[in-house]
């Protein structure tokens, strides 16, 4: 463990650095800067060759930053686009909770395969970001890259090709390869543990109407008391996570409780198997991406996410969450 920290002092430059760019709550809640004219695809309701497929025809770049990489297929495709003449590099989470034995075979096929790979940056807890640079396209993701991610869960990722946030998160991944600070700058993109707290903070505050989350842990008591909080002043607040036997990630019950005796609407999703992280305020603002609520996905991982306010993608998240909603049972 000693290692993750080892690049202490320059993860808290990094850090102090960007306090001086991040908005407060308060500050990104009044802007409700979301992104548009970005896409949205849904697992396990499209097909997986919406990445399968990207990744394929890379021409001349595919950086991956990911929690679990366990899918072949995206190992032989890595390799691929690597013969044809693209740069293909991979940052992987070497000690993933539960998942060692599988991150080191994964290691050792991309070394194999003569695909760059290495670990996440030690000055993160975990690297739980999950995306994709493909040429001058960015896919901002909850899923992994496996085949349960593709063909059995609700996940999300949204397809981005906005120059600028293309370009933030390509030099975060420069950065966190070369284990050098980075500072984010896009109001849209929400990066732990940097911007997160505040700019999810931000989503959940601005709730006046309606609050719909997808959430696959909850462990945070400042988002919980938000939540509740916005139960109590009129909005409804409706929570869609996986099932308490769903795995080692399932959420604690007392926080299920709180939730509840504060007015908040408590769903569990069985099928698909709900991972994803996503939510919605007033139908006005969205945040998709890979953080979970708690303290470590926000304060100490690598993790990344969007604000989306593109019309086009609110109405099909606020679609799914309906369907996933009508078939989530309350216990």
């Amino acid at each position: 463990m000693a290692s993750r920290f080892r690049y202490g002092l320059t993860f808290l430059i990094t850090l102090s650095l960007a306090a001086c760019l991040t908005d407060t709550p308060s500050q990104q809640g009044d802007r409700a800067i979301g992104a548009q004219n970005v896409r949205l695809f849904v697992y396990p309701e499209e097909s997986e060759n919406t990445l399968l497929d990207a990744i394929k025809g890379a021409r001349t770049r595919v950086y991956l930053t990911t929690y679990l990489l366990t899918d072949l297929r995206v190992i032989d495709m890595l390799a691929q686009a690597r013969a044809r003449g693209a740069e293909a590099r991979v940052l992987l989470e070497d000690a993933p909770y539960g998942g060692g034995v599988a991150a080191k075979s994964s290691f050792e096929r991309l070394e194999k395969a003569g695909v760059p790979v290495k670990p996440g940056n030690p000055a993160f807890r975990f690297t739980h970001q999950k995306s994709l640079v493909i040429d001058q396209t960015a896919y901002v993701l909850t899923a992994n890259m496996t085949r349960s991610a593709f063909q059995a869960n609700r996940e999300f990722g949204l397809i981005v090709t906005e120059p600028a946030d293309v370009a933030e998160i390509v030099a975060a991944f420069n950065a966190d390869w070369e284990r050098t600070p980075f500072v984010p700058v896009s109001p849209r993109l929400i990066w732990s543990p940097v911007n997160s707290r505040a700019r999810i903070n931000a989503v959940i505050a601005s709730a006046t109407a309606t609050l719909d989350i997808y959430a696959e842990v909850v462990q945070d008591n400042d988002q919980v008391r938000l939540m509740v909080e916005a139960a109590r002043r009129g909005a409804r607040v409706r929570l869609i996570v996986p099932p308490p036997d769903g795995g080692v990630a399932a959420t604690p019950t007392d926080d299920m409780a709180r939730l509840r005796a504060g007015g908040v609407l408590v769903r569990q999703l069985r099928s698909p198997t709900q991972h994803s992280k996503a939510m919605q305020s007033d139908g006005k603002i969205a945040f998709v991406g890979s953080q979970n609520v708690t303290a470590t996905s926000l304060d100490l991982n690598r993790e990344l996410g969007m604000l989306v306010s593109d019309a086009a993608v609110l109405t099909r998240l606020a679609s799914i969450f309906e369907t996933d909603w009508a078939r989530a049972s309350e216990r």
